[in-house]
This record gives structure tokens, sequence and C-alpha cells, in this order.
């Protein structure tokens, strides 16, 4: 059988760590720098087990690390970080990879390897129960704050809570409770071609209303008690929308490029 070869990479954008999930059909591959990956094979597709962790490209051209933020958000071309610039997190988590590093044609994947297309994404996602949720089934058994699904019990994979860095502005989101996954084809966050390893939008919606109430009930308390009319608003909302799955918020939610859950539509 055809094993197509895809590369698991950690990105500015969109990043995640796999490590230590090899299947009994495990093999080694060597990058442009001399390191060795395992890899773990899901259906007919063979992925990396483990970060990628090159500063060339295929061809020996070196990709420059930069660390200042404005620089970060202005960049044209490709770049690697450490998450918060700290040699620390590389050691534990890898490199985070910009897109233009990403979809540099001298290519950063090592030789007969590529970055995952947007359909090859799309399966793994169908073959781990849908790509709402292969997330959680991607996930590390450990180093989640907000641990769920069987994790690498039933994917062989164990994705580490990498964080991220965004583009525009080139500020860190400290590994713990995110990551993301580079699709080759689409720099721009989409929640059917990128899996996000965080919060979905029904932990969201009910995290944010949770606030809302406890907010909302001091105020009335120290402030004034019409504060209460905004209590019930959000209570009966949620009461709503248990019964017909319509939510304001979760609508809001989805349309940043938050991944849908299953309680909302």
């Amino acid at each position: 059988m055809f094993n197509h070869k895809l590369l698991v990479l950690s990105g500015v954008l969109a990043f995640i760590l796999f490590s230590a999930g090899c299947s009994s059909q495990s093999e080694k591959i060597i990058d442009r720098d001399g390191n060795s990956y395992n890899t773990v094979q899901m259906g007919s597709m063979i992925w990396t087990g483990i970060n990628l962790d090159v500063v060339h490209y295929r061809n020996g051209d070196a990709i420059p690390e930069v660390k200042d933020p404005k620089e970060w958000g202005t960049l044209t071309t490709g770049a690697w970080c450490y998450n918060d610039n700290k040699l620390e997190n590389g050691t534990t988590y890898g490199k985070l990879y910009n897109w233009y590093a990403v979809n540099d044609p001298r290519g950063l994947a090592p030789k007969g390897w590529h970055v995952a297309t947007d359909a090859e994404w799309s399966a793994l996602g169908d073959l781990l129960g849908g790509i709402e949720n292969a997330g959680g089934t991607l996930k590390a058994s450990k180093s989640w704050k907000n641990q769920s699904g069987e994790g690498s019990k039933k994917s062989g994979f164990e994705a580490l809570s990498a964080g991220a860095r965004r583009d525009t502005d080139g500020k860190f989101m400290l590994p713990g409770e995110y990551s993301r996954l580079w699709s080759s084809q689409n720099k721009q966050y989409h929640p059917n071609l990128i899996i996000y390893l965080s919060m979905n939008i029904d932990r969201l919606v009910f995290a944010i209303a949770g606030v809302f109430i406890v907010s909302s009930i001091l105020l009335s308390i120290y402030h004034n008690q019409n504060w209460l009319w905004f209590t019930g608003f959000v209570g009966a909302n949620l009461f709503q929308a248990a019964f017909t799955g319509f939510c304001p918020l979760a609508i809001v939610l989805k349309r940043l490029g938050v991944v849908s859950g299953h309680a909302f539509k």
C-alpha cells in the first residue's frame, strides 16, 4: 500500500509537538541538520513522531532565528524561534516556524517528505473520530492544563502544549493550553484545515458565562442590584441554548475561528 509521508510541524501561526509515539511499523528519518525522527502510521499515512527541529532548508540555506516581536510581525520571509525566546522551551517543544518558512520553495521538510495538505489533515481527523474530536485524541497524556480525550492511547501521538506566536505583533501564547498545526496550503487559521488543541467553543462559552455570572453577582452586591438582570439574562440564554443549540456568543467565537464543539449550532 502506498504510504503518504507527512511532516508534522511546529509553526508560529500553527504549532504542535509530537513525541515518542511510535507504532510497530515505525521508521527513522534524518533531516538536513542530522536530526532523527521516529514515525507513526495512521491509516495509509506516515507522520513524523516528534517535532521538526531544523535551522536549514532542504537545499542547505539557513533559516534565521527572529526574536524581536516587531520584526516578527512584519516578516515576509521564513523564520523560526523558541516559544518566549527561551532555549528551555525549545528543548521541550522544539522550534516554532512561520508561514513563510513552511511555504518556502526551498523545502522545510526532509527529502521525500512534505508538510501535510488540507485534505490530509481532514483525512487524519476522520480517522480520529472527526475534526472536532481529533485535538483531544492527539494530546499527550501530560503537559496540558486541561486534558481531554483519550490522547495518545488511541492515536499513538504525544501532542504537547507548545503554545504559539502571533504573526501580527510577535507576541507569544505560552505553553500549557494551546497548540496548532500547519497546513501547507493555507496561511489563514481555519478550524477545518488546522487542528486546534486548545479550548473549543463549548468550553469557552461556559467559561465566559461563568465569568459574567460571578461578576454580575459581585456588582449587584457592591454596586447596584440591577446587575442581577444581567445575571438572569445570561442564565436564560444558557437555558434556551440547552434546548435550541442557539447561542450568540458561540456564533461570534465560530467567526473568530475557534474550533466547534458539540453543544451549539
